[in-house]
C-alpha cells in the first residue's frame, strides 16, 4: 500500500481489506512523558548514523514512562514473554520520506535477560517540548503485514512512524516543532518517551505506524 503521490493530501489510504478509522488501540497511555531529546538517523540504518531531517541531533534513547504485566507465551524457540515498555528501550532516526510524507524509524531494543516477543502495530502520536500530544493517534499501514518478532536480550525490531510533510503541504499548514513520539508497544499499556526533532504541520496532521519488524531497516509504505 502507498500514499498517492500527490502533494499535500494530508491523508492516509484505506487499509486494504480493512475499515479506514482509527488504528487498533495497542494501550492506553498513563503517565507523562519523560523530557525529550533531539536525535538523527537515516533509512535502512541502525540507530545513530549521521543522516538528519527536520533539524534533528545524535540520536537520544527514549525512557520507559509506564510498565506493563508481561505474559508468558510459547514460540518456535520456547518461552517467551511479550515485549513490555518497562523491558525495552528506544531510539528514532529520519526516514527517507516519499509522496508528500516524512518518516521516522522507531528501533526498540531488549533490555530483558531472556527473550520477548513482538507483533502487530505499536501505537503512537507525536508530542511537544511539554510532552503534550500533537495531532492524533497513529493509524495502522499495512505493509509489511504483521508478524511475530521475537527478541533476544539485547535483540532490535523496527516500527516506521510516518506523518505529513509540511512542507508539501497546498495550501502552508502552520508548523510547530515536535520533540518526540510518545510509543506504546503492541498489546501493552506502557509508553516510551522517543525523542526525535522534527517540524510538523500543528493542524491537520495524519499520521501511522507500520507493524513491527526484526532488525533496524525503515518499513516502506
Amino acid at each position: 500500500m502507498r500514499y498517492p503521490d500527490k502533494a499535500g493530501s494530508g491523508a492516509l489510504p484505506a487499509r486494504r481489506g480493512a475499515v479506514p478509522s482509527r488504528r487498533r488501540r495497542a494501550g492506553t497511555a498513563v503517565c507523562a512523558l519523560a523530557t525529550l531529546a533531539a536525535c538523527g538517523g537515516g533509512p535502512g540504518r541502525a540507530v545513530g548514523s549521521s543522516a538528519t531531517v527536520g533539524g534533528s541531533s545524535p540520536t537520544t534513547t527514549a525512557v520507559a514512562v509506564s510498565s506493563a504485566t508481561t505474559t508468558t507465551t510459547e514460540t518456535a524457540s520456547g518461552r517467551t514473554t511479550t515485549c513490555a515498555a518497562a523491558g525495552l528501550t528506544a531510539t528514532a532516526s529520519p526516514g527517507s520520506g516519499a509522496g508528500g510524507h516524512q518518516s521516522v524509524v522507531v528501533v526498540f531494543t531488549d533490555t530483558l535477560s531472556g527473550a520477548c516477543t513482538m507483533e502487530g502495530y505499536p501505537t503512537a502520536w507525536l508530542v511537544d517540548s511539554a510532552g503534550g500530544k500533537i495531532g492524533p493517534t497513529s493509524v495502522d499501514e499495512v505493509t509489511p503485514p504483521p508478524a511475530p518478532v521475537t527478541l533476544e536480550p539485547g535483540g532490535r525490531a523496527t516500527t516506521t512512524f510516518w506523518y505529513d510533510n509540511p512542507g508539501d503541504r497546498s495550501p502552508p499548514c502552520p508548523t510547530t516543532a515536535a520533540t518526540g513520539i510518545s510509543v506504546t508497544p503492541p498489546g501493552q499499556s506502557g509508553r516510551l518517551a522517543v525523542p526525535i526533532a522534527v517540524t510538523v504541520c500543528r493542524t491537520g496532521v495524519v499520521v501511522g505506524t507500520t507493524p513491527v519488524t526484526s532488525g533496524t531497516a525503515e518499513s516502506l509504505f
